[in-house]
């Protein structure tokens, strides 16, 4: 009886220890997503990792969502005392990090890792569906969204168009939103500017380069101006 006794005295002990053990890593990883500085395999960055990160981050309001280092610096003799990320993190992506510290002789030592990254930000989407050439006033939402290198959310202005058919919760990047211009084949008042002389005719949208606004007179004669106040205005030289 005394034996059994110490067999389950020795089984409550390893269970309060793998108890404890469980919980204390429970605890840290959740601290580090709570940090955004790790991911769903609990691999985590360091607080010099974590900062350099967010050094690089060049999107106005975006932040690291979670960080995690996929390969590198781990189990090599230097002890991080800074790091520098040497390009702008534009979205969620694998990143080079050049981490500098001091080995255990404590000598100098530079070391490269990388570190996969998901970045977030509140950005403009499509509260509905939206046709070209569509104003974008009154049609957008904020949302939070991750972020991908090479699909910079755009800035929209007050008179911002959609550059192409979308749909509604569509992420609105750059490369879908321009500056109004003149419909091809809407009538459109022209104001066409010579030194003093200010003369308005009756025109029609052309087509034009993206981005510009061009307009067909009733003499035929193509012209390309600033859209202002719903006219076309045109700089004669």
């Amino acid at each position: 009886m005394k034996r059994a006794g110490n067999i389950g005295s020795a089984r409550a002990a390893a269970a309060a220890l793998v108890a404890a053990v469980l919980g204390t890593g429970a605890i840290a990883h959740a601290h580090a997503r709570a940090d955004g500085d790790g991911d769903g395999e609990g691999k985590t960055v360091t607080p010099v990792l974590m900062r350099a990160l967010r050094r690089g981050l060049t999107i106005p309001g975006a932040r690291i969502d979670a960080a995690w280092e996929s390969a590198g610096v781990r189990g090599a003799d230097c002890r991080a005392v800074d790091a520098e990320v040497l390009r702008p993190i534009q979205g969620s992506g694998r990143i080079a990090v050049k981490v500098s510290g001091h080995s255990s002789r404590g000598k100098n030592c530079d070391v490269w890792t990388w570190v996969e990254v998901r970045v977030v930000a509140p950005v403009a989407v499509a509260a509905r569906a939206l046709a070209a050439g569509e104003r974008l006033d009154g049609a957008t939402a904020i949302e939070e969204r991750e972020l991908r290198a090479g699909h910079a959310p755009a800035a929209i202005g007050p008179l911002s168009v959609a550059a192409r058919p979308m749909v509604a919760g569509q992420l609105l990047e750059a490369a879908l939103v321009s500056e109004p211009t003149v419909r091809l084949g809407e009538a459109i008042k022209v104001v066409i500017i010579s030194g003093a002389l200010v003369i308005e005719q009756s025109g029609r949208g052309a087509p034009c380069a993206r981005g510009r606004s061009c307009a067909t007179l009733a003499s035929g004669k193509q012209v390309e101006g600033d859209l202002v106040d719903g006219k076309l205005v045109v700089q004669s030289l």
